[in-house]
C-alpha cells in the first residue's frame, strides 16, 4: 500500500484495527471504543502530498487537451485537403468544357488561320481562365 493511499483509507484502517483489537482483548473483558489513527502526518507533507496529486492531475488534463487539440488538427486538416481536391476538380472540369465548347471555333479557327498551334489554343484557355478569376476577385 502506497504512503497516499494510506491516508485515503485512513479510516477503513482504524475500523479494521479497531475490530481486531476489540475480538482479542473481549476474552479479557476489554472493549475497544476508538483506535487512534497511526497515520497522522505534518501538514507541510499533507501539502506537498496534495501537491504532487494536484500536479499529477493537471498533467493528465494537459495530456487530454493535447489529444483534442490534435483531433481538431486532423480534422481541419482533412476538410482543407477535401476542399482544395474539389476546387482543383472544379477548375479541371471547367476547363474540360471550355475545350469542349473550343473544338468547333477551333476547326473554323484553324481553318481560317494555318498556323495556329496548340501552345496558341492553351494561351486561350489560360487567357479566359484568368479573366474568371479576376471576375472572381473583382466582383
Amino acid at each position: 500500500m502506497k504512503l497516499d493511499d494510506t491516508f485515503l483509507t485512513q479510516a477503513d484502517i482504524a475500523k479494521d484495527l479497531r475490530d481486531s483489537l476489540d475480538q482479542l482483548m473481549h476474552d479479557y473483558g476489554y472493549t475497544i471504543v476508538k483506535v487512534l489513527s497511526p497515520t497522522s502526518c505534518r501538514t507541510k507533507v499533507k501539502a506537498a502530498m496534495n501537491d504532487i496529486t494536484a500536479a499529477a492531475r493537471e498533467r493528465e488534463a494537459t495530456v487530454s487537451r493535447a489529444g483534442n487539440q490534435q483531433l481538431l488538427a486532423v480534422k481541419q486538416a482533412r476538410r482543407r485537403s477535401a476542399s482544395k481536391t474539389h476546387a482543383g476538380r472544379r477548375h479541371r472540369n471547367q476547363s474540360k468544357e471550355i475545350i469542349a465548347g473550343l473544338k468547333i471555333p477551333l476547326r473554323i479557327f484553324r481553318r481560317q488561320l494555318r498556323r495556329a498551334t496548340p501552345p496558341d489554343v492553351m494561351q486561350l484557355v489560360d487567357g479566359h481562365s484568368i479573366f474568371d478569376h479576376a471576375e472572381g476577385y473583382c466582383g
